[in-house]
């Protein structure tokens, strides 16, 4: 395990760490945190690639998914809570002087490089991001991804898949050929794909997806969406993916509250996108479910001090 005194006056706080994964067990990384007196469980993922070369292929001429490569190398991430829904940073309260911050590994061997206690900073709304820019102008280029060439992920079992839908690309009539990402594999709180990209052109540039969405009916699924390993401005921290009955794809492009599309500004070259799932808008009302569930649980066994294994049979 790893202990370490901060100095830090009052305010609130998150927690940065460099970590290697050093063991090849396929498991949640679960690490047990310790912070002044709250203490809690996270889960520091290790990172995926497919394996590169040409995509496999069965007899037929399908192809099929490739056989996954852990990424090895130092993994900079923030402390998250795994009991909650939220994939954002665990916030920890400090009344100011030595905080004692503790990590220990609970299922994987895992070598901490650094650790850092970092003040909260509140993200720019969108406008503010905007202002700040100075009046960059809109890019002319576009930028396509495929959403089946993921560059890195969270988890091994995050995949590719094949759906028979001409709008899709690539597309073939008469082979299986891997062309999104299989929405079944990303779902659980937390989980994380990755796309490298490059622009030619310095501007502004208008986020677009095409997603399907039709697994819980009616509900809204939410998506956290990082540029370069961050996020920009707080819209895109809760991105909404909206319920479409169907099989279909769609086209979705995010907007801010006054309905603008939400724009990044890209530098020419390389830059990486994220996309991470994050439950953080249902977290209220799941917490207050397991609460009641509690409460159910406990008059159920006082129900049971009291009469015994005796049934009532009216």
């Amino acid at each position: 395990s790893l202990r370490l005194l901060f100095d830090a006056p009052a305010g609130r706080y998150r927690l940065a760490v460099s970590y290697r994964v050093t063991d090849d067990k396929m498991l949640d990384n679960l690490v047990g945190v310790t912070v002044g007196e709250t203490a809690l469980s996270t889960n520091l993922q290790a990172l995926w690639k497919d394996e590169q070369g040409a995509i496999p292929q069965d007899r037929y001429g399908n192809e099929v998914s490739p056989p996954q490569q852990r990424v090895e190398g130092v993994i900079d991430a923030y402390i998250t809570d795994k009991a909650s829904l939220s994939s954002g940073a665990a916030v920890f309260a400090h009344e100011g002087g030595e905080l004692s911050v503790t990590l220990t590994p609970q299922a994987q061997d895992t070598a901490f490089e650094r650790l850092a206690l970092l003040p909260v900073e509140e993200l720019p709304g969108y406008q503010q991001y905007l202002a700040a820019l100075g009046g960059k102008a809109d890019a002319a280029a576009l930028v396509t991804m495929e959403g089946e060439e993921m560059r890195l992920k969270s988890d091994s079992y995050i995949r590719a898949k094949n759906v028979k839908d001409a709008s899709l690309t690539p597309y073939s009539t008469y082979q299986k050929v891997l062309n999104v990402q299989d929405e079944n594999s990303i779902k659980k709180s937390g989980q994380k794909a990755l796309w490298e990209f490059e622009v030619e052109e310095s501007g502004l540039y208008t986020l677009a997806f095409k997603y399907i969405q039709a697994a819980g009916s009616n509900m809204t699924c939410f998506r956290t969406v990082a540029i370069d390993g961050e996020v920009p401005y707080a819209e895109l921290e809760n991105v909404a993916f909206p319920y479409q009955s169907g099989s279909g794809y769609h086209n979705l492009i995010p907007t801010d509250a006054q309905g603008n599309p939400l724009k990044v500004y890209l530098e020419k070259g390389v830059h990486t996108l994220s996309v991470q799932v994050n439950g953080a808008a249902y977290d209220a009302v799941y917490n207050e479910i397991k609460d009641i569930m509690a409460d159910i649980n406990d008059l159920a066994m006082s129900i049971k001090k009291l009469v015994g294994n005796n049934t009532d049979k009216n």
